[in-house]
């Protein structure tokens, strides 16, 4: 009875069919021809996306879509979209009686930017707005004999004068310049000013939603910053918006840094731990064909390049070397040629490395349904390494293990023992 029921019908073996079948198709003649071409399309998938890929201001992804906000937000870009944030030169310390004419002189100095980088709207329109300027004017509208006045420029020739009735012009029809001029205690000083220019927008308004010119931001602050110190004074431009546009400027290559430290380091460690450069080389070549496709798939998928996506694409590395390492080390323990030795590895370490793969996706699935961007995103980018982790890792590989792998270890040999049960186990 016993002998009867061994030769019935079995059930699905993940094992012997990774052993059979699917490495069979694998390494033959027209699975491999067929793996490096798919491989090779997505590869040119993913650097065209990659190379399309930007980056972007997210805050806004990050309000539940529905959200009122959200349409509070896009009359706003709508009806009001073409004005540019706010500049504000600040002044430091310094002699400002006698710097005068430098106070005077700034709207000059960033006249003519409109058009060019770092593009600040006319400052002979009402969105210039500087306190010195509005104090000299209220000065001039004093009767005659209360303070001296240059006949041509009507500035202040007395110091004294100067900071006496500027405290009067901060407590009475200047008090709106209150916030933008810090007077020292002793009244006669100033400790600091304010005065504002604005931006152009750079920004368009595309699909009811305004697409803000990463590139053209940094550009702006960068050279605005070159300007103000071009001045030789104690001066600095600020915007809030610099806190967003500081982040654009070291993103994308905080992305590459990280990218590329972190190949470095799978490298070095799958060299110490597989023992072959060759091996490492394959590992570390798949990782990198599953990280380019990722970014294909950002470009796609309409993902910009921010500190969400970076962060997962830097995790990305760590999840989709695991997928090839298992392999490339449970083919080197293989004896006999590399299509046996291929055959061997997927059908000891292959089932296993698809559990990995497929608890990986378990514990981010439920995140597909989330309003939460971060959540959504974490979910994308995870699914698409778990798909082009293992794609790499379990065809990909293989393939490239038939046609160009190593010698297997000098421990290994072709008796049942390295091919048992435990090999998958040593593998892991």
């Amino acid at each position: 009875a016993p002998d009867q029921q061994n030769t019935g019908s079995k059930g699905f073996s993940g094992k012997a069919f990774l052993r059979g079948p699917y490495s069979r198709f694998l390494v033959s003649r027209g699975g491999k021809v067929g793996v490096l071409l798919v491989f090779s399309g997505l590869l040119a998938m993913g650097i065209v996306g990659s190379v399309r890929l930007e980056v972007q201001d997210n805050s806004r992804s990050f309000i539940p879509a529905g959200s009122y906000l959200i349409d509070t937000l896009d009359k706003q870009d709508q009806y009001f979209g073409e004005k540019g944030p706010d500049l504000q030169i600040v002044t430091l310390e310094m002699d400002y009686f006698r710097e005068q004419p430098f106070l005077a002189d700034i709207r000059s100095r960033l006249q003519g930017l409109e058009d060019r980088s770092p593009y600040i709207r006319d400052t002979h329109g009402p969105s210039y707005d500087s306190w010195y300027d509005s104090y000299v004017a209220w000065l001039g509208m004093l009767p005659d004999g209360h303070v001296a006045l240059h006949p041509v420029t009507k500035r202040p020739l007395d110091e004294g004068q100067f900071y006496q009735w500027l405290g009067v012009f901060l407590d009475g029809p200047g008090y709106v310049y209150n916030s933008k001029v810090k007077v020292g205690e002793d009244r006669e000083s100033i400790v600091a000013s304010r005065i504002t220019a604005q931006y152009r927008s750079f920004a368009t308004y595309t699909d009811g939603r305004l697409q803000e010119d990463a590139k053209k931001e940094v550009q702006a602050m960068d050279d605005t910053r070159k300007v103000v110190d071009s001045w030789g004074k104690p001066a600095f431009p600020w915007c809030y918006s610099y806190f967003a546009w500081e982040t654009f400027k070291i993103i994308q290559q905080e992305l590459t840094q990280g990218l590329t430290l972190c190949l470095v380091a799978v490298f070095l460690l799958a060299l110490l731990l597989l023992a072959h450069p060759l091996a490492a080389f394959l590992v570390v070549l798949c990782v990198c064909g599953t990280v380019v496709d990722i970014l294909g798939v950002m470009y796609f998928w309409d993902l910009p390049i921010d500190n969400v996506t970076v962060l997962m694409v830097v995790l990305s590395v760590g999840l989709s070397v695991d997928y090839s390492a298992h392999v490339a080390h449970c083919f080197m323990l293989k004896a006999g040629t590399r299509n046996e030795r291929v055959s061997k590895a997927l059908g000891d370490i292959g089932t296993a490395v698809l559990n990995g793969g497929l608890s990986t996706f378990l514990a981010v699935v439920l995140l597909g349904r989330s309003k939460s961007y971060v959540f959504i995103t974490t979910f994308k980018l995870f699914f698409a390494t778990v798909v082009l982790g293992l794609g790499h890792g379990m065809v990909l590989l293989p393939v490239l293990l038939s046609l160009v792998g190593p010698n297997p270890y000098a421990s290994a040999s072709a008796s049942s023992t390295a091919t048992g049960p435990h090999a998958g186990k040593r593998a892991l």
